[in-house]
């Protein structure tokens, strides 16, 4: 991966409450520091929370939104890494509760 330009690993579903995110910090922050010694941008995907159950006989709130702490909370700590850019998704997907409009 050192030969690209920006690296952006995609932790949508990864994990879903406060104690499995801390695994994700720790990973976050050692995949930042490689990537500033390596000079490859570092761009993490951020998601608002899931549940299948609006689309089909899934769990509800999966990974619970929280009013919006569940997302923001990964906001901070990108942040907080040194990242200056972060994805958010999924901007439509309804249908995995993933959405961030509302």
């Amino acid at each position: 991966f050192l030969s690209c330009d920006m690296v952006s690993p995609w932790y949508v579903g990864r994990f879903g409450n406060h104690n499995d995110y801390q695994y994700f910090i720790g990973l976050m922050n050692d995949d930042v520091k490689l990537c500033n010694e390596k000079k490859v941008a570092y761009m993490p995907v951020l998601f608002s929370g899931f549940g299948w159950a609006t689309w089909n006989p899934g769990q509800i709130n999966q990974a619970p939104r929280l009013a919006g702490k569940f997302l923001w909370e990964q906001a901070r700590e990108v942040k907080k890494a040194g990242c200056s850019n972060m994805y958010f998704a999924m901007f439509d997907e309804y249908d995995e509760g993933t959405a961030i409009s509302g």
